[in-house]
């Protein structure tokens, strides 16, 4: 039996300014306790469809449901407390240690002028463990290196506790150590019931992590499955506009020319 979605989107149009419309006519439900890979070339509207689900941007047409309820019925504390984001970059305006940047995370928790308790300090605590950054807790944040900051950005989300993830493009720009740290980390949000979504313009990170795919192509759903069934050379030569190899290693789908 499928498991229940906990994001539904329906028939949604977005374009930026008088710009073409960067999604149209979308349509898409991410199940219940899924790890979903969004794959597409540049340009196809993957992070901002990121922003739509956490209710950063607003559709011109069309829904959004979360947990069968309508986005627009949650407050902003609530889809904070629900949905967490990673994104590519975020630019840090302090030297806030990677302690304390984790634990803003714990805000959408707190009110207004409220200190963090013992329970935000042992969240932020177990997100740093989580992401292997227990060493690195009282480093200044713009002491990082690019992948350390990514898994700093990724270790907030963690201390957020979030039923939903969303992270645009995860691994981009990582060395193969920091790769196999976020890929560890996804796996292990699955196996926590975390629904995840993540952007990637890499089949390959997709074939590893995810167990469904949505591959976009000019702001539409080109196609949606199971990680298998969508990583073929058929379907990835289509949305990417060229020759694409595909083969079976191990029982992952890899490939060789994207």
């Amino acid at each position: 039996m499928n498991s229940p979605s906990i994001i539904s989107l329906k028939d949604l149009e977005f374009g930026y300014n008088d710009q073409k419309a960067v999604l149209n006519g979308f349509s898409l439900d991410i199940s219940l306790g899924s790890t979903t890979a969004i794959l597409g070339p540049n340009g196809t509207g993957k992070t901002t469809l990121l922003y739509i689900i956490l209710g950063l941007l607003s559709p011109s047409k069309g829904s959004v449901h979360i947990l069968d309820k309508s986005q627009t019925s949650y407050s902003r504390r609530q889809m904070s407390q629900l949905i967490g984001l990673v994104p590519q970059s975020e630019y840090v305006p302090f030297d806030f240690s990677v302690f304390e940047y984790v634990l803003l995370g714990r805000a959408p928790y707190l009110s207004t002028l409220q200190l963090p308790c013992e329970d935000d300090l042992y969240a932020a605590s177990t997100a740093l463990k989580a992401a292997g950054l227990q060493q690195m807790r009282n480093r200044p944040i713009p002491q990082l290196s690019g992948g350390e900051r990514q898994l700093a950005m990724v270790a907030r989300a963690l201390a957020q506790q979030p039923r939903i993830l969303l992270l645009d493009e995860p691994t981009a720009h990582l060395d193969l150590g920091n790769q196999d740290r976020i890929i560890n980390i996804l796996r292990r949000l699955s196996r926590d019931d975390v629904t995840t979504v993540f952007t990637t313009h890499n089949p390959n990170i997709a074939s590893i992590v995810a167990d469904s795919v949505v591959l976009l192509n000019q702001g539409r759903v080109f196609s949606t499955g199971s990680t298998s069934s969508m990583l073929t050379h058929e379907n990835l030569s289509k949305i990417y506009g060229v020759d694409i190899e595909v083969v079976k290693a191990n029982g992952k789908h890899i490939v060789l020319n994207a």
